[in-house]
């Protein structure tokens, strides 16, 4: 099963991939756990579990900023739930994008 799609190769050694399946959820985890520095992501809705998805060692990273789709709509109609927004609170600065349908994980 085809989980990744390499795009292309960047500066410093890092990769740039198409990830679905389960390969997104272990690679970002994964990332979330090694990174230092920085850890960006723009995801359209977070569910109430959502922090589930990052490594606890994302408390560590100096500069974690979220980007949501936490519009009035979004929550009515149950897509971001606010319970979800207010933990990853705790480790990362999030922004409101009201017409935000994409999911973009960098680190």
């Amino acid at each position: 099963m085809l989980d990744s799609i390499s795009v292309r190769r960047l500066k410093v050694g890092s990769d740039v991939r198409f990830l679905f399946s389960s390969k997104l959820f272990e690679t970002i985890h994964r990332c979330s756990f090694q990174s230092r520095n920085r850890a960006y992501a723009a995801v359209a809705f977070v569910g109430k579990d959502s922090y589930q998805l990052f490594h606890e060692n994302i408390r560590n990273v100096k500069d974690v900023k979220l980007i949501v789709n936490f519009s009035d709509n979004s929550v009515r109609s149950e897509l971001t739930n606010p319970a979800g927004v207010r933990q990853l609170q705790d480790s990362a600065e999030i922004r409101n994008k009201e017409d935000l349908h994409a999911k973009l994980y960098f680190c």
